[in-house]
Protein backbone atom coordinates (compact mmCIF):
# COMPACT_ATOMS: atom_id res chain seq x y z
CA UNK A 1 0.00 0.00 0.00
CA UNK A 2 1.26 3.16 -0.82
CA UNK A 3 0.11 6.50 0.76
CA UNK A 4 1.04 9.95 1.12
CA UNK A 5 -0.86 13.17 0.44
CA UNK A 6 -1.68 14.74 -2.83
CA UNK A 7 0.54 15.44 -5.40
CA UNK A 8 3.49 13.56 -3.37
CA UNK A 9 4.19 11.15 -6.61
CA UNK A 10 1.62 8.27 -5.39
CA UNK A 11 0.40 7.30 -9.56
CA UNK A 12 3.64 8.08 -10.60
CA UNK A 13 5.33 5.74 -8.35
CA UNK A 14 2.44 2.84 -8.63
CA UNK A 15 2.68 3.52 -12.59
CA UNK A 16 6.32 2.52 -12.16
CA UNK A 17 6.11 -0.21 -10.53
CA UNK A 18 3.00 -1.41 -12.45
CA UNK A 19 5.04 -1.84 -15.58
CA UNK A 20 7.19 -4.42 -13.82
CA UNK A 21 4.62 -6.61 -12.64
CA UNK A 22 3.92 -9.42 -14.92
CA UNK A 23 0.49 -10.27 -15.36
CA UNK A 24 -1.48 -7.61 -13.66
CA UNK A 25 -5.05 -5.67 -14.20
CA UNK A 26 -5.86 -2.70 -12.69
CA UNK A 27 -6.17 0.92 -13.28
CA UNK A 28 -4.34 4.59 -12.33
CA UNK A 29 -5.40 7.79 -12.31
CA UNK A 30 -5.00 10.93 -13.98
CA UNK A 31 -5.29 14.40 -13.88
CA UNK A 32 -7.28 16.24 -16.84
CA UNK A 33 -6.39 19.74 -17.43
CA UNK A 34 -6.81 22.67 -19.78
CA UNK A 35 -4.82 25.63 -20.22
CA UNK A 36 -2.14 24.04 -17.31
CA UNK A 37 -5.31 24.08 -15.17
CA UNK A 38 -6.45 20.39 -14.30
CA UNK A 39 -10.80 20.14 -14.57
CA UNK A 40 -10.71 16.57 -13.81
CA UNK A 41 -10.12 12.93 -13.37
CA UNK A 42 -9.80 10.12 -16.05
CA UNK A 43 -9.35 6.48 -14.97
CA UNK A 44 -6.94 4.47 -17.65
CA UNK A 45 -6.99 0.74 -17.33
CA UNK A 46 -4.12 -1.36 -18.02
CA UNK A 47 -5.54 -2.01 -21.54
CA UNK A 48 -5.31 1.36 -22.12
CA UNK A 49 -8.98 2.53 -22.25
CA UNK A 50 -10.12 5.61 -19.93
CA UNK A 51 -13.58 6.23 -18.51
CA UNK A 52 -14.20 9.93 -16.30
CA UNK A 53 -13.94 9.79 -12.85
CA UNK A 54 -14.59 13.57 -12.17
CA UNK A 55 -15.37 17.04 -13.54
CA UNK A 56 -15.83 20.45 -13.00
CA UNK A 57 -18.03 20.10 -15.65
CA UNK A 58 -19.60 17.13 -14.82
CA UNK A 59 -22.85 18.06 -13.40
CA UNK A 60 -23.83 15.11 -10.52
CA UNK A 61 -25.14 15.01 -6.88
CA UNK A 62 -21.97 13.48 -6.07
CA UNK A 63 -19.43 15.87 -5.49
CA UNK A 64 -15.86 15.98 -3.87
CA UNK A 65 -14.74 19.96 -3.89
CA UNK A 66 -15.65 21.31 -6.93
CA UNK A 67 -15.74 18.27 -9.57
CA UNK A 68 -18.79 16.09 -10.09
CA UNK A 69 -18.34 12.57 -9.34
CA UNK A 70 -19.02 9.81 -12.58
CA UNK A 71 -19.80 6.49 -10.53
CA UNK A 72 -20.23 4.83 -14.21
CA UNK A 73 -17.20 5.45 -15.69
CA UNK A 74 -15.59 3.92 -12.34
CA UNK A 75 -17.88 1.27 -12.39
CA UNK A 76 -17.55 0.13 -15.65
CA UNK A 77 -13.86 0.15 -15.33
CA UNK A 78 -14.31 -2.20 -12.56
CA UNK A 79 -16.47 -4.77 -14.30
CA UNK A 80 -13.66 -5.16 -16.95
CA UNK A 81 -11.23 -5.78 -13.82
CA UNK A 82 -13.72 -8.06 -12.66
CA UNK A 83 -14.20 -9.83 -15.49
CA UNK A 84 -10.27 -10.78 -16.51
CA UNK A 85 -10.04 -11.91 -12.97
CA UNK A 86 -12.69 -14.44 -13.94
CA UNK A 87 -11.64 -15.38 -17.11
CA UNK A 88 -8.22 -15.51 -16.41
CA UNK A 89 -5.94 -17.80 -14.15
CA UNK A 90 -2.65 -16.46 -14.68
CA UNK A 91 -3.18 -13.21 -12.95
CA UNK A 92 -1.10 -12.10 -9.69
CA UNK A 93 -1.42 -8.76 -9.38
CA UNK A 94 -4.58 -6.27 -8.88
CA UNK A 95 -3.39 -2.67 -8.94
CA UNK A 96 -5.47 0.02 -8.02
CA UNK A 97 -4.75 3.91 -8.06
CA UNK A 98 -6.41 4.68 -5.47
CA UNK A 99 -8.70 4.01 -2.79
CA UNK A 100 -9.80 7.72 -2.13
CA UNK A 101 -13.41 9.34 -1.69
CA UNK A 102 -14.12 9.75 -4.81
CA UNK A 103 -13.77 6.13 -5.44
CA UNK A 104 -15.26 5.18 -2.24
CA UNK A 105 -18.90 6.30 -2.96
CA UNK A 106 -19.33 3.20 -5.41
CA UNK A 107 -20.82 0.35 -3.74
CA UNK A 108 -19.57 -1.44 -6.66
CA UNK A 109 -15.81 -0.58 -5.85
CA UNK A 110 -15.64 -0.53 -1.82
CA UNK A 111 -17.43 -4.47 -2.48
CA UNK A 112 -14.59 -5.30 -5.35
CA UNK A 113 -11.97 -4.08 -2.38
CA UNK A 114 -13.90 -6.42 -0.34
CA UNK A 115 -13.62 -9.10 -2.49
CA UNK A 116 -9.73 -8.79 -2.86
CA UNK A 117 -9.05 -8.87 0.52
CA UNK A 118 -8.96 -12.77 1.26
CA UNK A 119 -8.12 -13.24 -2.47
CA UNK A 120 -4.38 -14.81 -3.47
CA UNK A 121 -3.52 -12.17 -5.63
CA UNK A 122 -0.74 -9.85 -4.64
CA UNK A 123 -2.25 -6.48 -4.04
CA UNK A 124 -0.61 -2.54 -5.78
CA UNK A 125 -3.39 0.15 -4.33
CA UNK A 126 -2.34 3.64 -3.54
CA UNK A 127 -4.54 5.03 -0.26
CA UNK A 128 -5.59 8.57 -0.03
CA UNK A 129 -4.32 9.16 3.76
CA UNK A 130 -8.12 9.30 5.12
CA UNK A 131 -8.70 5.73 4.25
CA UNK A 132 -5.36 4.38 5.96
CA UNK A 133 -7.43 2.90 8.76
CA UNK A 134 -10.45 1.13 6.56
CA UNK A 135 -7.51 -0.69 4.68
CA UNK A 136 -6.03 -1.76 8.04
CA UNK A 137 -9.34 -2.69 9.27
CA UNK A 138 -10.27 -4.58 6.11
CA UNK A 139 -6.65 -6.32 5.12
CA UNK A 140 -4.01 -8.45 6.47
CA UNK A 141 -0.19 -8.50 6.02
CA UNK A 142 -0.05 -4.68 4.97
CA UNK A 143 3.09 -3.22 3.49
CA UNK A 144 2.60 0.75 4.24
CA UNK A 145 4.87 2.84 2.48
CA UNK A 146 4.22 6.72 2.71
CA UNK A 147 6.06 9.72 0.06
CA UNK A 148 6.49 12.50 0.30
CA UNK A 149 8.60 14.64 -2.22
CA UNK A 150 11.80 13.85 0.04
CA UNK A 151 11.49 10.56 -0.04
CA UNK A 152 10.18 9.58 -3.63
CA UNK A 153 13.40 8.36 -4.85
CA UNK A 154 14.21 6.00 -1.82
CA UNK A 155 10.53 4.93 -1.79
CA UNK A 156 10.98 3.93 -5.51
CA UNK A 157 14.19 2.05 -5.13
CA UNK A 158 12.59 0.52 -1.51
CA UNK A 159 10.04 -1.42 -3.23
CA UNK A 160 11.69 -2.25 -6.39
CA UNK A 161 14.33 -4.48 -4.44
CA UNK A 162 11.54 -5.68 -2.30
CA UNK A 163 9.64 -7.21 -5.82
CA UNK A 164 13.23 -8.13 -6.77
CA UNK A 165 13.25 -5.23 -9.70
CA UNK A 166 16.58 -3.87 -10.70
CA UNK A 167 17.96 -1.20 -13.55
CA UNK A 168 13.97 -1.57 -14.20
CA UNK A 169 14.31 -5.59 -15.30
CA UNK A 170 13.05 -8.04 -13.28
Amino acid sequence: MITGKPKSGKTTLVRAISSHLPNSVGFYTLEIREKGVRVGFKIVDFEGREELLASKNLSSLLRVGKYGVNLPGLEKVVERIKNRLKESKEVDWVVIDEVGKMEMMSEKFYKFLLSLKDSSYNLLFTVGLPYRNWINKHFANIEWWEIHPGNREEVRRNIFQRLGVTNGKK
